[in-house]
């Protein structure tokens, strides 16, 4: 990941409403797709992969906002 798209990354999900926001609903569609999971229990593994492919997205965007931890030397 170039340093260029990271800012960008951290400026829109970390420090803007509408990032913050959107994230905030990624969130409420894993609960939302976890509780039609219990509700519809012949779909079940649909809904549960839904919410792992929710998941995964939020992973990306944490692994990209992520800032270094003190100490460490790049390489």
């Amino acid at each position: 990941m170039t340093p260029e798209v990271k800012k960008e990354y951290q400026s829109f999900f970390l420090e803007s409403v509408a990032g913050q926001h959107f994230v905030e609903h990624l969130q409420k569609l894993i609960d939302i797709q976890h509780r039609s999971a219990e509700n519809e229990p012949e779909l079940a593994r649909d809904y549960v992969q839904r919410a792992k492919g929710i998941r995964e997205v939020i992973s990306h965007i944490q692994s990209v906002t992520a800032k270094p931890k003190k100490g460490r030397v790049k390489s």
